[in-house]
This record gives C-alpha cells, structure tokens and sequence, in this order.
C-alpha cells in the first residue's frame, strides 16, 4: 500500500515554551511519512530561537505578522504532502493521531476531510471530553465504530461542529479544490473553510479522541467568561451571512406585524437577523425560552418587546 507524505502545519506567534510540548507530540507521531512545517508569523519573543534548535527535523517559514489564515497559506504553498493536518502552537496531538486519521481517510477517499473528537484540557485538568459538538455530535455516537460520513453543510450552517483545526486531516486536492484560508484577521478561517468543503463535499467524523485543544486565558480565543462574546463579533463566513439569512428571512415573511418572533441563531450572525425582523414591525426575542407558557418566558418575552419598542423609536 501507497504511504502519503502527510504535511503537518503549525502557524507561531510568540509562542513561547508551550510551542516545544506542541511540536514534540507531532515528532512522535507514530507516522513517520510526514513533513513539519513551523510558519513563525511575526514572533518578537524567543520563537525563532526555539525553533533554530530543531535543525532538519523542522522547515521554518518566516513572514511578518498577518494572522492565522495567511501563515497557514504560507505553508501551503511550500508544502509537498498529499495530505494536510492543521495544529495550533499550543495544542497537542495523541502519539497516533497522523496514523489512525490517515486509516479513517482511506475508508472514506470522497470524504472532504475527516475530524477526530478529543478534550479540552488545563494544565492537569481536563476541562471537556467533547470536541465535536452539535448535530453531528449525535450522528457520530450512533454510527457504528463511531466513524459517521454524509453531507454536514447544513449542520455546519447551524454552527461550527469543531472545536480546532488540528481535529482535521484533509486531502491536498480538497484544498486546491475551494481555495486557500481566509486571511481576514476578524473571520473564523477555520469555519470559513469548512463550510466552503462542506458545501460540495461528504465529511467524516469519528470518534477517536487523538485531540488536545489547550485552555488558557491568553490565547487568541481569551479567557472562557469573553469567549462567546469575542466569537460573535467575527464576520461571519460567506455561506451563513447569505444562505442562513435567507432561511430565516423566509421564515420571518411568513409572520404579520406584531407577532413574535424568537431568534435562536448563533451570535455571530444574529444581528443581521433582529435588523431584518424589526424592519418587518416583529416582536423580537433574542433567546428561545425554555418552556414557553411559563412565567420567566412570558417576563423574558415581555423585556423583549420593550427593548424592540425601544429600538423602533430610534428608527
């Protein structure tokens, strides 16, 4: 059997210590047909440094600061694998994580990419042993192996099933196939770039848990009390800012001034959605209540429509 040469990318920015325990968990990959590629993304610490002492086991690409998705394109463009596997400087891998990924890969060669599940970890504590959440979340723990592959554009449109990047392993066509990383520095790149697989493609999901995405307070995501808030300002990707809106704008023709209407979306494109229900006179309330006759419902509902009348004054 053919053995691919896998293409691990790992964007740096002042990385600091926690960079040498992220790039060990890669070194000792049970697969060995792999390249490892550091892209030091404008690093004023002693990154460069660090990365200098791996020598031949690493290639280093250099370049000023300009976030996330223009360091993983830079990657990519030097990159020789037919496969791509994605890692954050601080996040870790289990020993066979490359190997038993690149297994699922070969059961599922339509697939976009496939992704693992995994844990949220904090020094000692493991904070999650979920890394794949939503719709597909239940889907994956009812196939069997708990290895699930379909069509997830429309659970993606619901919200991101994954917790990080480094869940991925994806096939080097795939990424030729819809383009590179977003490079916007305000954008989800990792979601961006899901949807846009997920639109045209299968993905697969299996239950291995071979991720450990790293908690602490002053990573790119903030600390976990700012995390949804700081999510919810990102622009949102191009498929849900047009094909979820149209969903719920549809919805909302349906409906006759007065009525009201509760907005479950996510955050990040929630905005959008409450503008376009109180052009059309609605009663907006932004969270679905838990039962919906009951007496902190009809007060939450009640604060709802006084915020709305607020803001049609404004209007």
């Amino acid at each position: 059997m053919h053995d691919p040469l896998i293409s691990v990318i790992v964007p740096a920015y002042n990385s600091g210590p926690l960079l040498d325990e992220t790039l060990q968990s890669v070194l000792t990959q049970t697969w060995k047909r792999r390249e490892v590629i550091v892209v030091d993304d404008g690093s004023t610490d002693d990154t460069p440094t660090r990365l200098a002492a791996y020598g031949s086991a690493l290639r280093t690409v250099r370049q000023e600061n300009r976030g996330t998705g223009a360091a993983r394109n830079a990657g990519l463009r030097v990159a020789c694998g037919e496969y791509v596997a994605l890692l954050d400087h601080d996040d870790l891998w289990a020993p066979t994580k490359l190997e038993v990924q690149l297994d699922v890969a070969r059961r599922h060669p339509a697939s976009g990419f496939v992704a693992c599940d995994g844990e949220e970890f904090e020094g000692a504590r493991v904070r999650s042993e979920q890394l794949v959440f939503g719709p597909l979340a239940g889907r994956m723990a009812a196939a069997p192996r708990r290895e699930w592959t379909g069509d997830a554009y429309g659970a993606l449109l619901l919200g991101c099933p994954i917790a990080t990047g480094g869940q991925t392993l994806i096939r080097r066509e795939v990424l030729e196939r819809v383009g590179p990383f977003s490079e916007r520095r305000n954008e989800s790149v990792d979601y961006d770039l899901w949807l846009r697989i997920a639109r045209d493609l299968p993905l697969t999901f299996h239950g291995d848990r071979l991720m450990r995405w790293r908690y602490h307070p002053g990573s790119d995501s903030g600390p976990s009390v700012l995390r949804p808030l700081r999510w919810g300002l990102m622009d949102v990707p191009e498929d849900r800012r047009f094909v979820g809106f149209d969903a719920y704008k549809q919805a909302m023709d349906c409906l006759n001034p007065g009525d009201v209407v509760i907005l479950t979306t996510p955050p990040a494109f929630r905005w959008v959605h409450f503008q376009y229900a109180i052009s059309k006179r609605l009663n907006v309330f932004m969270e679905k209540p838990v039962t919906v006759d009951g007496p902190t419902s009809k007060r939450m509902l009640k604060l709802g429509e006084e915020a709305t009348a607020a803001f049609r004054a404004k209007l």
